[in-house]
């Protein structure tokens, strides 16, 4: 053997990537396909479980306790499971695949609010009045329609809202609109979907968060009002770093709604178009002043919440970049909106709401 051979060690294995790093090495698209795929299965289980189940649950209802339930008892049993489908099943379900093997947590929304008492009653006030304010709007686009086609188109949608003269009805009716959904909704749509889409950017996220809860309402008549209030529920998320801005302000949009359905429930609608209607109009005058109280109080807080953001559009633009740290992934806007408008998952949920606001509206 020759001594002046020389023998080189083999060159060290490349070392694995820091956890830090993996991000940057898998591909922007491919995660957003996944992001959106992830989104929109989260919206088919709130969207279709709750149908999928109503039918079991409704034939074990009409079998078993119709016999023996007077109608209005039926009718209450039947708006609680509506609701408990809802939110003791689907939203928890969805909850867990949105959240399981992802950055974001349920826990780490909790954290407390990184602005100002002021700041956020503020924004509060704001999200109020303007997602009133497009509900007006829209509400009038929709009365416009229907007077310049000549058609009608259904306004039980929200029926669920409203709440008979049953005591036990009229608070499961508000426990479960003014509290507990504000409560779940705010964990799905904005801590678990938001959370999601903000790896992206702050404003996707915002924007695609806003239209999916608007669409998930699933008929027209909540469905841009819903966006609205979606908008501004992420905006306070995104500059609070919290959940408790956002569900601050769903309680007080739905808190007004649940008020409004317990006086509604009390009026007797067909006494007062009776031909001789004031004896009922005197009977039902105080339920009848409180939702007239209740509707000039929210006019005026949309006037005010629309003008305050139009001031702080003005003179604080700068507040709406949202955009304090650079995104995960970094994507152009074209290459974003093509991840939504061709994930499969997504395209299957916007089939299902369009198929259920056709239905709903006829």
């Amino acid at each position: 053997m020759d001594s002046e051979t020389v023998y080189e060690l083999p060159a060290a294995l490349p070392e694995a990537p820091a956890p830090e790093m993996r991000a940057s090495i898998r591909s922007p698209r491919k995660e957003l396909a996944r992001s959106m795929n992830r989104i929109g299965m989260v919206l088919l289980i709130v969207t279709l479980l709750p149908i999928v189940l109503s039918f079991p649950v409704g034939w074990i209802l009409q079998t078993f306790l119709a016999p023996v339930m007077s109608e209005e008892g039926l009718a209450v049993v039947q708006k609680v499971l509506s609701f408990a489908l809802t939110q003791l099943i689907a939203i928890p379900i969805a909850l867990c695949v949105g959240n399981t093997g992802t950055p974001h947590t349920i826990r780490q929304n909790g954290a407390p609010s990184q602005l100002s008492a002021k700041t956020t009653a503020k924004w509060v006030l704001i999200g109020f009045g303007c997602t009133y304010m497009v509900n007006y709007i829209f509400s009038f686009f929709f009365l416009f329609l229907q007077a310049i086609f000549q058609f009608e188109m259904n306004t039980d949608a929200t029926a669920a809202l409203v709440s008979s003269s049953n005591w036990l009805d009229q608070f499961l009716t508000f426990l479960l609109t003014a509290v507990s959904a504000p409560l779940l909704e705010e964990l799905l749509f904005r801590g678990s979907i938001l959370a999601e889409a903000k790896r992206y950017g702050n404003w996707f996220a915002l924007i695609l968060s806003s239209v999916c809860f608007g669409l998930a309402h699933g008929n027209y008549q909540q469905m841009f009002y819903a966006a609205a209030m979606g908008f501004f529920a992420g905006y306070l998320y995104l500059r609070s770093r919290s959940i408790f801005p956002p569900i601050f302000l769903h309680f007080s949009l739905n808190l007004v709604g649940a008020c409004q359905g317990l006086l509604l429930g009390g009026v007797d609608l067909d006494a007062l178009l009776a031909e001789e209607s004031l004896p009922a109009l005197m009977e039902n005058l105080p339920s009848l002043a409180g939702i007239l109280i209740i509707a000039l109080a929210c006019l005026v807080l949309a006037i005010l919440g629309t003008v305050l953001f139009i001031v702080e559009l003005i003179r604080n633009r700068s507040q709406f970049r949202l955009q304090e740290e650079e995104p995960e992934f970094q994507l152009s806007r074209g290459e974003k909106a093509a991840g939504v408008l061709t994930s499969p998952v997504m395209i299957i949920f916007a089939g299902v709401i369009l198929a259920l606001i056709l239905v709903l509206a006829v």
